[in-house]
């Protein structure tokens, strides 16, 4: 006879187990101020949906390390509440093939990501946003002030990306190693483009540097 069991939720040290024993997945939570981060997640599934909410709350974080190693994992789906991902939260997912975010790409560039571990584009090399398309040409809205360190990191399928006068920051790796970007529109209003924002190896991009730039870090357009 098939036997199942649900762990019932239990509160140590602040950390919520939610378990369902068939096994499909056991999820781990802390409170935070603004909701519930998401510390750890195992599952005998290759598909992983992230939940957007916890007991009522947003799920706005992904602790670190919460899915290191998890080398079976070929699918994610992350909710648009997500708006930061902890230290090497994805390490090591090497099989990881299709991320879809169920946000915008605006949104997307205002996450921030601990390291470059912490993005899940750094090994699926792309990344789907809420209308089904493939981040391939991006246009980001107005309103947006700054595009997060490693936002688009290794993003191969990204080809065009167009920043709107309200960003002022573009952050360090934003688009490093998208090797297939070939045309970058940066409109005035930018400020700063940290160190290899643009490094994307091996190859060129075609970019204006608007005169409103002040500030470009080390290898931001470095070819190698």
């Amino acid at each position: 006879m098939k036997i199942k069991k649900l762990c019932s939720y239990l509160l140590i040290s602040a950390c919520v187990f939610s378990c369902a024993f068939t096994f499909t997945s056991c999820k781990t939570y802390k409170k935070t101020a603004d909701g519930y981060e998401l510390t750890r997640y195992k599952t005998t599934e290759k598909g992983v949906r992230i939940p957007s909410t916890y007991k009522g709350k947003p799920v706005t974080s992904i602790g670190k390390k919460a899915f290191a190693e998890f080398r079976d994992m070929t699918t994610l789906i992350i909710p648009s509440t997500v708006t930061h991902i902890g230290e090497d939260a994805f390490l090591f997912c090497v099989n990881l093939g299709m991320v879809y975010y169920e946000g915008s790409a605006t949104q997307w560039a205002q996450i921030e990501f601990e390291n470059e571990y912490a993005n899940p584009i750094f090994y699926s090399r792309d990344i789907y946003f809420h209308n089904h398309e493939l981040a391939s040409y991006v246009i980001l809205e107005e309103g947006l002030t700054e595009i997060n360190d490693y936002a688009f990191k290794g993003c191969e399928s990204l080809k065009k990306i167009v920043v709107p006068s309200s960003v002022t920051t573009i952050g360090k790796e934003a688009f490093m190693f998208c090797s297939n970007l070939y045309d970058v529109v940066l409109s005035h209003g930018v400020t700063t483009i940290k160190e290899r924002a643009f490094s994307v190896g091996g190859w060129s991009i075609t970019a204006t540097i608007p005169a409103s730039v002040t500030t470009i870090g080390n290898e931001a357009f470095a070819a190698s």
